[in-house]
């Protein structure tokens, strides 16, 4: 009995081996290629919360990431910024802008945009 863990994972290991084997890698990216891209895509106005056009002087990107669009069968690169001061909310005097994500097309275009907004202190 004190057998069968030991010969059901020998079973399985050319399983979990040959599974590990076929999952696609990333691709190297180029962070510091990826970032000049997004900047100019800022400085052409594409960054926007709240249609407010949010210029390169108020963020500093802190991470990139990429992803795969399951629906649109895409590669895209987010880029997350913090902002360097405190952008209030345009919509309520309560709020400041936290941070802006930012998702590039393959073009090297802004297509979406998403924020983290934080309470203002008293």
């Amino acid at each position: 009995m004190k057998l069968f863990p030991i010969l059901f994972l020998l079973f399985l290991s050319p399983v979990l081996v040959s599974a590990d084997q076929h999952i696609p890698r990333h691709p190297v990216i180029d962070s510091a290629r990826l970032i000049e891209v997004y900047y100019a895509a800022v400085d052409r106005g594409e960054l926007k919360v709240f249609d407010l056009k949010i210029p390169r002087s108020l963020i500093k990107p802190v991470e990139i990431t990429y992803s795969y669009d399951l629906q649109g069968y895409q590669n895209t690169i987010l880029v997350i910024a913090k902002t360097t001061k405190r952008v209030p909310c345009p919509t309520s005097k309560h709020f400041y802008i936290e941070s802006v994500t930012a998702r590039l097309s393959d073009k090297g275009k802004i297509i979406e945009t998403w924020h983290d907004m934080r309470p203002m202190d008293k």
